[in-house]
């Protein structure tokens, strides 16, 4: 999708489309693990059924709501794409986002030329939003044991089926303020590369971004924020969001 032929002004609304749509599509994975947890607890109480049934059905509107959403912003993220696409064809974020520490030369830049307001304080927010996701992927870890101790717990009726269902919805919770937290600092990455170097080539600009782009060979560039930005943690990034993009098969 980095690689779309687009005015400056176009990219920039893609980019922020793009990452608005790999959000909607990790939360549909989240509300459908959320809902296949809640599927997997039991209660032998009769006054706790009804409870149990109506939280069940809940997690599978909140499915379906996401599957929605998604396709609502990949319809969206269509409207990027110039060159004409298969009937019922549904675009979907092919690369991963970055989430190890990105150097953006912001210093470098600044004394050569005059830089946006927009773009001061770029360096300790992106150092604040980076260690935010590493904290908030610990507390996806902390809540998804606590989770399951509790769907456990209930079925030995030790403690009451609320808590158990409390305890998955911190789970969930947690997860989409992570995925939520990682598309901030790839969006305001996205924006600063975007706004220092509108005039480069897609396949530099998405080099840039994210590193090397999937399906593009390595682009040999002379620009700063080219040879200084950090090349994405893969592993890292798949344990963080708790899935791999194995859908994601639209670049």
């Amino acid at each position: 999708m980095f690689l779309e032929p687009l005015s400056g002004s176009q990219r920039k609304q893609m980019v922020a489309q793009y990452w608005e749509t790999y959000y909607d599509m990790a939360a549909l994975k989240i509300a459908t693990d959320y809902e296949k947890w809640l599927r997997s607890v039991s209660t032998s109480t009769a006054a706790e059924k009804g409870l149990l049934s109506a939280a069940q059905q809940m997690a599978a509107d909140g499915q379906l709501a996401a599957e929605i959403q998604l396709g609502k912003s990949q319809s969206r993220l269509l409207d990027f794409m110039p060159n004409p696409r298969p009937n019922g064809f549904a675009p979907l974020p092919a690369d991963e986002p970055l989430v190890e520490r990105y150097v953006t030369d912001y210093e470098k830049y600044k004394r050569v030329r005059s830089l946006p307001t927009s773009l001061r304080g770029i360096d300790p927010m992106l150092a604040s939003t980076l260690k935010l996701i590493t904290r908030r992927a610990a507390t996806v870890s902390t809540a998804k044991q606590a989770a399951d101790q509790a769907g456990q717990a209930v079925r030995n009726r030790q403690i009451p089926l609320a808590s158990a269902i409390a305890a998955g919805q911190i789970w969930r919770d947690s997860q989409l303020d992570m995925v939520a937290s990682t598309v901030s600092y790839n969006q305001a990455i996205s924006d600063f590369v975007l706004t220092l170097e509108p005039n480069r080539s897609p396949e530099q600009l998405t080099t840039f971004m994210l590193g090397t782009p999937k399906a593009v060979s390595q682009t040999s560039t002379t620009s700063s924020l080219g040879q200084s930005v950090a090349r994405p943690a893969r592993s890292a990034n798949q344990q963080l969001l708790g899935f791999p993009p194995s859908q994601a098969q639209f670049r």
